[in-house]
């Protein structure tokens, strides 16, 4: 049986095969100016998306893609609440919206979070337990994460309530 790592990055894996037709045309979305500015670090969740993959990469023996996929739905679902309940004026919300015009055809932010997240469990990214990850560990991982630098690159600073909420879904 291949690693969870191996499945989610090998075309040939039995998840990969199941992806519907419409599943792969959304998924081309990844080639749209939009999702390539987020490939090169634009996209407005990649700050807290990237801190916590480096932390848990250090922590456990696990794929920092694999991570990422699992908390790029969540960490964007936690930056759109937060913006909108702190800072609606934030010049981010749009471009939320616009990713979610490009992979929903509606102008909704939150959109954009569902579309990830169906994405995700359709390709079956794993669960952060997989990698060994459990409750006891996610006050050090929201902690480690808080002070990574990449994680000034999120939108808005998430309270450590949120950012342990993150955590606590992406087992």
């Amino acid at each position: 049986m291949q690693s969870p790592s191996r499945a989610f990055c090998s075309a040939r894996a039995p998840s990969a095969r199941r992806i519907t037709r419409a599943t792969r045309r959304r998924a081309n979305i990844w080639r749209s100016p939009v999702c390539s500015a987020g490939c090169r670090w634009r996209m407005p969740s990649s700050g807290r998306c990237t801190a916590s993959p480096g932390v848990l990469g250090g922590m456990f023996d696990a794929p920092h893609g694999a991570i990422c996929a699992r908390l790029l739905p969540l960490v964007m679902e936690m930056n759109i609440r937060a913006l909108m309940e702190r800072d609606r004026d934030s010049l981010v919300l749009p471009r939320y919206a616009d990713i979610a015009r490009v992979v929903s055809g509606e102008y909704l932010e939150f959109n954009a979070a569902v579309w990830a997240a169906e994405l995700a469990k359709e390709l079956e990214i794993p669960g952060l337990a997989q990698y060994g990850v459990t409750p006891a560990h996610i006050a050090e991982i929201v902690q480690k994460s808080k002070n990574a630098s990449s994680m000034k690159g999120n939108p808005i600073v998430l309270t450590d309530d949120e950012l342990t909420e993150i955590m606590t879904r992406a087992l």
